[in-house]
C-alpha cells in the first residue's frame, strides 16, 4: 500500500494559498452614486466645450433720427457716444426700432466728430435731435437700408428710433470670466 507523502510543509501551502487568494475591498460607494459622478463629470467637460465653442453677438445702443440724403433715399443718422464707437464699423447691421416693429439697416460710415451732438445733427442735415443724443460730445454714424429692403412709413423722415448696431462676438467663456474675474 501507497502512502501518500506531501511534497511542501504545511506552512509553505499556508503562504501559497494566502498570496494567491482574492482579496475583497469593502464597497464604500454604491455603483449609482459612482455613475452620477461621471454624468457630473461628463457634463461639466461637455459644458466648459459648449462655453468655449459658442459665440454670443454683442451690440450697441444708441438714438437715431431718420433724414433723407442728396438722392432722396432714407439715411439713418445715429448718435453714438465717443467711448462705444470705436467699436462700430462700416458694414456692421443697424435695427432700428420703433413703436410697432423695426426694420433693417447697414452702417455705411462712421464719422468722427468731436463737437456737440446738436453741431453733428447740423453738419449731418438732421431737423431733429434725440434727447438721448444731447448729452454730451458724439459720433456721428450713417446707415442706409440693409440691401433689398426699404425704409417703412414708420421710418419717415425726422422720425426719433432707437438704433441697434451688431458690433461682433465672443465667445460665451468670455462673459464667463468677465463674470467671476477679477473686479
Amino acid at each position: 500500500m501507497l502512502t501518500q507523502r506531501q511534497i511542501f510543509s504545511p506552512e509553505a501551502l499556508e503562504r501559497y494559498t494566502r498570496s494567491h487568494e482574492r482579496s475583497v475591498l469593502p464597497r464604500l460607494v454604491r455603483p449609482n452614486v459612482t455613475r452620477a459622478a461621471w454624468l457630473l463629470g461628463f457634463l461639466i467637460m461637455a459644458g466648459a466645450a459648449a462655453a468655449t465653442a459658442v459665440h454670443v453677438p454683442e451690440f450697441v445702443r444708441a438714438p437715431a433720427v431718420v433724414t433723407m440724403d442728396a438722392a432722396g433715399r432714407p439715411l439713418l443718422l445715429i448718435f453714438i457716444s465717443p467711448a462705444q464707437a470705436h467699436e462700430v464699423a462700416p458694414g456692421a447691421s443697424v435695427v432700428a426700432r420703433y413703436a410697432g416693429g423695426g426694420s433693417g439697416w447697414t452702417v455705411r460710415e462712421v464719422k468722427r466728430i468731436a463737437s456737440s451732438p446738436a453741431a453733428a445733427a447740423a453738419e449731418a442735415g438732421a431737423a431733429v435731435l434725440p434727447d438721448a443724443a444731447r448729452r454730451g460730445p458724439t459720433v456721428l454714424a450713417r446707415a442706409l437700408p440693409a440691401f433689398g429692403s426699404t425704409a417703412p412709413a414708420a421710418d419717415a423722415p425726422g422720425a426719433i428710433v432707437e438704433a441697434t448696431i451688431r458690433t461682433g462676438e465672443q465667445r460665451a467663456i468670455a462673459l464667463l470670466r468677465s463674470a467671476w474675474g477679477p473686479r
